[in-house]
């Protein structure tokens, strides 16, 4: 008579697992699904600001053009001017982006550097990690 219980047990316990198996299913599809639209919701409201940013840019781009046609001076050199400002407009975002996402940059940011320096010396890390006797 006890097999038969141990049998039912066992089953119960089969049909308990199974159960919990399918909710915890559930519930990480929906952990997903919420995750998903967050993310969607957070690229529309960057793509927002993207454009908003080139709208700004675009404004400040035709305000100095129209401002350099405006000056009275002689053609050629308003265009010289305007070949130097959108030259600057360029080149000063363009070196910023090299060092910000530069390997060296980030190598220091991340703590990786500070990581390095207390493995070749290891005096100075034996504060933090004491050496065993």
């Amino acid at each position: 008579m006890r097999w038969i219980t141990e049998i039912l047990f066992f089953l119960f316990r089969q049909f308990l697992y199974r159960e919990a198996a399918n909710q915890a299913k559930k519930e990480g599809l929906l952990f997903y699904l919420k995750a998903l639209q967050t993310i969607r919701k957070s690229m529309m409201g960057t793509l927002a600001l993207v454009f908003a940013f080139q709208l700004i840019v675009f404004g400040f781009v035709g305000a100095i053009a129209t401002a350099i046609f405006l000056l009275p001076l002689e053609p050629d050199f308003k265009l010289w001017l305007l070949f130097g400002v959108f030259t600057a407009l360029f080149v000063v975002p363009v070196l910023i982006l090299a060092i910000v996402l530069s390997e060296k940059m980030w190598f220091r940011l991340s703590g990786a550097e500070k990581m390095m320096s207390d493995m070749t010396n290891p005096t100075q890390s034996s504060e933090h990690f004491p050496r065993a006797s």
